[in-house]
């Protein structure tokens, strides 16, 4: 008897062990890397919680997290890695999230976003809708008006 329940006591230590082990080594949530991406005291600590972002596989958690890192940062290099993140997922519903992006003061950023959303629209923009990241807030701003307008009312296929 005495030997069964040490046998029984042995088995649910180690089912207690794996069970810990488990929850333990569960990757954290995309919430929750949204809010170290946004938080964290480090931008080390910011840029390695966006880059885990990217790789999450749940496509809908993955663009609504990284949507908020997106919306809500003021780091050039998480919103950089925020929108590569978002742009692979390949959601047109972020598209204006781009458009918001390339007017952000940073260069870096700027860039990020104009290089995204002319691949989605496969390099085909109308000749007046030339936007320079490099230029003044106010000709940036008036191609990315355009821009809004022609994705809110795009031309007819042919």
């Amino acid at each position: 008897m005495n030997r069964q329940l040490i046998i029984l006591a042995v088995c649910a230590l180690i089912l207690i062990g794996l069970g810990v082990s488990y929850f333990s080594d569960r990757p954290p949530s995309p919430a929750t890397l949204a809010t170290q991406a946004l938080s964290a005291k480090t931008p080390k600590e910011r840029k390695d919680a966006v880059g885990e972002l990217t790789m999450v596989t749940n496509r809908a958690q993955a663009v609504a997290a990284l949507r908020r890192v997106v919306k809500e940062s003021k780091d050039p290099e998480v919103l950089v890695t925020a929108l590569n993140g978002l742009a692979n997922q390949n959601d047109s519903e972020s598209l204006p999230l781009f458009f918001t992006a390339m007017g952000n003061p940073d260069l870096s950023v700027r860039q990020a976003a104009y290089k995204h959303v002319l691949q989605s629209y496969g390099g085909n923009l109308p000749a007046d809708l030339v936007y320079d990241p490099n230029g003044s807030p106010e000709s940036r701003q008036m191609v990315v008006q355009g821009m809004l307008e022609y994705f809110k009312n795009p031309p007819p296929l042919k």
